[in-house]
């Protein structure tokens, strides 16, 4: 194994293209949220730098993700520290960063580098933090006849990809959820599942030296957007003759699907504008199962006077209850 001190973020996503992630495993089981095979190989290929937009709820994650840590840890008298280390397999082209480790202050071992001794911390286990909306938690979470949680199988991956790298048998998962309900998970190490991601990965970095890149599932959205971003060149002047039956299928199937947008997207004007009228001047609505808003977004001042912000218009539907 080797493993490389954390000390920036370029060089860490540098470091990051040469393996297969412990937040990239689950592409390779179709089970990301974030990526497909497809789209995962051709970035690998081409060694382009793979990095997700942060949203609103990753962003203040991130910030909180100390705090969370600390909480967890005293809770259950644990020691812990972050683990700033990037650690990766070269031969498996494996690697994997992590969030923190739980220690034994108590319990160190003496390693000699440089000839210098130094004191080393083994850790006990692993502790990955999330920080969970409710909404997500109760669509996304899973709550067992047993009382017991599983996170989303991305997330169940991920930690047993990273005990498989850190060579470690015990992980937790500690999850944060509405801001105030905490969830930790202790999983240990699936010998299984480890054998079936060192099986995929190997899978994987065989067709990329091999360059045979599957199949896109074009039915998929991210598959479609990313064939979509690879065709965006064309040659001025270039013409072609395409009379197959499949091109002439999926022309058809093109025309279809524009003109059942359009078509909604007029039913969905008409039905816009007599609502409006049936609101008058309330901003606010009530039916049953449903809420009807309206209203302005805020003000802005541009240049030397102020402008009203856009009407906006939503209907939010109430979900039907699960029951108990």
């Amino acid at each position: 194994m080797e493993q490389f001190p954390i000390t920036d973020k370029e060089a860490w996503l540098k470091q990051r293209t040469k393996d297969i992630t412990s937040t990239e495993v689950s592409a390779l089981f179709n089970l990301s949220p974030y990526t497909t095979r497809f789209e995962l190989w051709h970035k690998k290929n081409t060694g382009d730098i793979q990095e997700i937009e942060p949203n609103e709820r990753m962003f203040w994650g991130t910030h909180l993700e100390e705090a969370i840590a600390t909480g967890i840890a005293e809770q259950n008298g644990w020691t812990i520290r972050p683990l700033k280390s990037y650690i990766r397999d070269p031969g498996a082209r494996v690697g994997s960063s992590f969030d923190y480790k739980i220690i034994d202050p108590t319990a160190t071992v003496t390693a000699t580098s440089n000839g210098k001794e130094m004191r080393l911390e083994n850790p006990l286990a692993l502790l990955e933090i999330k920080n969970v909306d409710g909404l997500v938690f109760r669509n996304s979470w899973k709550k067992t006849e047993a009382g017991t949680v599983e996170a989303p199988p991305h997330i169940e991956l991920q930690v047993q990809h990273q005990m498989l790298v850190a060579g470690v048998d015990t992980a937790y998962i500690g999850a944060l959820v509405g801001g105030n309900t905490v969830y930790l998970m202790k999983r240990d190490k699936n010998d299984d599942i480890c054998n079936s991601i060192m099986e995929k990965v190997g899978e994987f970095w065989e067709s990329v030296d091999s360059n045979r890149p599957p199949q896109p599932n074009f039915e998929e959205e991210n598959d479609a957007d990313f064939v979509i971003s690879l065709c965006g060149a064309a040659t001025p002047g270039l013409e072609i003759s395409l009379e197959d039956e499949r091109t002439s299928r999926l022309a058809g199937v093109y025309k279809e699907a524009s003109d059942q947008v359009k078509a909604a997207e007029l039913r969905k004007k008409a039905a816009k504008a007599e609502l409006l009228t049936l609101l008058g001047d309330a901003s606010k609505a009530y039916g049953p199962g449903f809420t009807i808003s309206r209203g302005y977004t805020s003000e802005k001042v541009v240049e030397s006077f102020t402008k009203k912000g856009f009407p906006t218009f939503r209907i939010n539907y109430k979900k039907p209850s699960q029951g108990k």
